[in-house]
């Protein structure tokens, strides 16, 4: 094979692989954009219509310095977990599995992801619509 052909192929190869890694790419970037869009405008939630998560210390009888994450309507969410929060919109506030709602909720969940900071808060509820600065708070030691 001449030096030429060998390189016209190695051209045509790169080619190809930067085409699919570029789909590939953007493909993960829609997927990820689609997982961020995910929003839900409290007052279609029913009797449920606060799922803002508060971040700070002190709740339920903890000292002020361990950190935790409770739920600002403990009446309607018994708990400041995300993945209970979006089992509530079920089991307590009269939506299904398979509402848009409820899937975008765990879109919110999946976005937010699991840790212990003001951060992961402030991400959840800005998936409500609702701005708040728990990330202030700090992370727990």
């Amino acid at each position: 094979m001449s030096f030429s052909k060998a390189l016209t192929k190695m051209a045509i190869l790169a080619f190809f692989l930067a085409s699919f890694t570029a789909a590939a790419a953007h493909l993960k970037a829609n997927q990820l954009q689609a997982r961020q869009a995910a929003q839900i405008d409290p007052k279609t939630l029913n009797a449920c219509s606060n799922p803002q998560i508060e971040f700070g210390g002190g709740f339920g009888n903890r000292a002020a310095t361990e950190l935790t994450f409770r739920p600002a309507d403990a009446a309607n969410f018994a708990h400041g977990e995300a993945k209970i929060m979006c089992d509530t919109l079920v089991n307590k506030c009269g939506f299904k599995n398979a509402d848009k709602t409820f899937t975008d909720c765990k879109s919110i969940e999946a976005s937010v992801g699991a840790g212990n900071n003001g951060a992961l808060a402030d991400k959840w509820n800005a998936g409500f619509g609702i701005s708040t600065n728990f990330a202030a708070t700090g992370a727990k030691k």
